[in-house]
């Protein structure tokens, strides 16, 4: 069983290394953001900080209302249950 997923775990990792993600990453990088001034790489991560921020306060927002639902659904079914 464990051979199995060691198996797996090899298999996806020749395709990873075959991809070669991070010389991807890195051309990119070499390509569009180096040659670009400081100041709009600064500019550039506060952009993406706010962003990621945003996203993240939204996303707790939508847990919240949704964990909320789940807990009015259960005591509605607890409820109706003990009749």
């Amino acid at each position: 069983m464990k051979e199995f997923f060691v198996n797996i775990w090899l298999k996806i990792d020749d395709v990873l290394k075959g991809l070669k993600l991070d010389e991807h990453i890195l051309r990119l990088y070499d390509t569009y953001v180096s040659p670009l001034h400081e100041l709009f790489k600064w500019l550039l991560v506060i952009l993406l900080l706010i962003i990621v921020i945003l996203g993240s306060i939204t996303f707790a927002k939508k847990m919240i209302k949704l964990f909320l639902v789940i807990a009015i659904i259960a005591a509605i079914i607890i409820f109706l249950s003990k009749k």
